[in-house]
């Protein structure tokens, strides 16, 4: 059996040379990438814009942002360490909070034994994730953090037990 060649659309291409020319703050609009290609972008084509955007990011290290109902935005390598992942940890923190909640609401006497347990086990997990996504656990773990290396795994535990 051969395996499958990728191979992408001519609108990806399109869009891929689009974003591959812009500079660091540049902004594109979705008007302007919707007539590069005669398709919507926030629509019918969404799917398109996203191939674009990673093939850009994987193969050119050329970084966007979303600017909501506007367009996209290329960004720097610092914005993105910077940014990103505030953001999705925010995300994390809500989300494992509202399941916390959602969860501690449920009467345990309407749930079998089994279903018990993965109640409490869902609830211990969703709270480590919140414990690991509060500002003050980062900043510890972050001051920690070298120059040259990475920490292992047991060593982020034991900080994040101290950061309580």
């Amino acid at each position: 059996m051969n395996p499958t060649i990728y191979e992408q659309s001519i609108d990806t291409q399109v869009l891929i040379e689009r974003l591959s020319e812009m500079q660091e703050g540049d902004v594109l609009t979705y008007d302007a990438l919707s007539e590069a290609i005669g398709r919507n972008v926030t629509r019918e084509a969404r799917h398109i814009l996203g191939s674009a955007r990673r093939f850009v990011e994987r193969e050119h290290a050329i970084f966007t942002d979303t600017i909501s109902k506007t367009g996209i935005k290329r960004i720097t390598p610092a914005q993105v360490v910077q940014g990103a992942p505030k953001q999705t940890k925010r995300k994390m923190h809500n989300a494992s909070n509202r399941l916390i909640r959602k969860l501690s609401n449920t009467p345990d006497e309407l749930l079998t034994p089994e279903d018990l347990r993965r109640k409490r086990s869902e609830i211990a997990i969703q709270g480590t994730l919140r414990m690991f996504t509060k500002p003050a656990t980062q900043e510890a773990v972050m001051a920690q953090i070298n120059d040259h290396q990475s920490l292992p795994v047991g060593s982020i535990l034991d900080i994040v037990r101290k950061a309580k």
